[in-house]
């Protein structure tokens, strides 16, 4: 069964930027957009499960999610 990593990009209005939550070791990212977050898991996450999670079978994914908190008034 192919494993399915989760990133969680989540919304930080007063830093204007977005910064991720996962169940990857050592993935941190913080990005101006939702796009610059998944470009980043794209081009990080291999690097950083291979070095944190050397017996992950392949194939794997990442699924990466958005989340914004807004004050409902």
């Amino acid at each position: 069964m192919k494993k399915t990593f989760t990133v969680e990009a989540i919304w930080d209005a007063e830093a204007q930027v977005f910064t991720s939550q996962s169940d990857i070791p050592g993935l941190v990212i913080e990005a101006d957009s939702f796009e610059e977050v998944v470009s980043l898991v794209e081009a990080l996450a291999p690097d950083v499960i291979a070095a944190n999670i050397p017996d992950v079978p392949r194939p794997y994914s990442a699924k990466v999610e958005a989340r914004r908190e807004l004050a409902v008034a």
